[in-house]
């Protein structure tokens, strides 16, 4: 079966109780129960705090099980919410970005590109205080 695990990263705490930077990854988990995907989860996210420096691993915040029997496949649902929001259908322009804005579409029609030039400004602010912090 297979599992959408979501992990959280963040920076150890602080003396004074200040905010901290996170880090949250999601990823696929197949395992033959919930139990099992919990336990490669984490030991995804262990393997991956060694390659995040100056961050540790909080733990599993999610862990849902996938629809159907087989391995995911082409339109297959991952995730999703509902919630409410103010006058969507007047902010469409600011809450969907044009297709050639999206990372995936912008980083094949610029392949030099890097995932940098796809994040915005505050993602940019972040990374680069995670750089000068490890």
């Amino acid at each position: 079966m297979w599992y959408l695990a979501s992990v959280l990263f963040a920076q150890p705490p602080k003396s004074n109780g200040h905010a901290v930077l996170c880090e949250t990854s999601q990823f696929l988990v197949e395992a033959d129960n919930a139990a099992s995907a919990y336990d490669k989860a984490l030991a995804w996210g262990e393997h991956r705090r060694a390659q995040v420096s100056g961050f540790d691993l909080v733990g599993v915040q999610q862990l849902k099980p996938l629809p159907g029997d087989g391995p995911p496949g082409d339109g297959d649902e991952i995730d999703g919410r509902v919630y409410e929001s103010d006058d969507v259908w007047s902010r469409v322009s600011e809450l969907i970005p044009p297709q050639e804005k999206l990372a995936a579409v912008f980083l094949e029609q610029n392949p030099g590109a890097q995932l940098s030039d796809v994040l915005s400004q505050d993602e940019r602010s972040l990374v680069l205080r995670i750089l000068e912090e490890s």
